[in-house]
């Protein structure tokens, strides 16, 4: 849920959240020649819960010209890859998202130039990786750890004729 607040009239505050759970549950059988083992049947289950919030705030400027910014926080569970049993789990993955931007127009709409800054902040990024078990490539989900992504788009639009629109970002 989320709620937005007007002050004045050129200022809208948002708060929100979103919450989480989520059960997974895996079911492996493990496979071994009779003479040695019977095939063995092995359940797992991991849950998980989280509550994600977000702000923000858009300052319009003129009525075609505004500011923004926003911080916002995401949740992917873990869960389960194919592998060895004990070792085929992987943690959540959080993100704390930082933006801030500027949307314009220009020339009775014909120009619109969009910028956004942007810093995304994971905890426990999950990545697939590609692995050699007992002679077989698996690919897994691992948790690498604490990484940070950051950035500067800029869009334009131009419709320099009526049937006609260049875009670039």
């Amino acid at each position: 849920g989320q709620g937005t607040v007007t002050v004045g009239t050129r200022v809208d505050l948002t708060a929100g959240a979103r919450v989480d759970r989520e059960t997974k549950d895996a079911k492996l059988a493990t496979f071994s020649s009779p003479a040695i083992a019977p095939p063995t049947d092995l359940t797992a289950e991991r849950s998980f819960s989280n509550v994600s919030p977000q702000f923000s705030a858009v300052v319009r400027l003129q009525p075609d010209r505004m500011l923004y910014g926003s911080v916002s926080r995401g949740f992917k569970a873990g869960g389960f890859f194919f592998g060895p049993p004990g070792n085929n789990t992987y943690d959540p993955e959080k993100l704390t998202a930082y933006s801030i931007g500027s949307k314009n127009r220009f020339f009775d709409d014909r120009l619109q130039a969009n910028v956004e800054a942007f810093l995304y902040d994971y905890r426990g990024q999950q990545l697939a990786v590609n692995l050699l078990l007992g002679g077989q490539q698996v690919v897994t989900t691992q948790n690498v750890g604490h990484s940070k992504i950051k950035g500067v788009e800029l869009a334009l639009d131009w419709l320099p004729f009526d049937n006609t629109r260049l875009g670039s970002s």
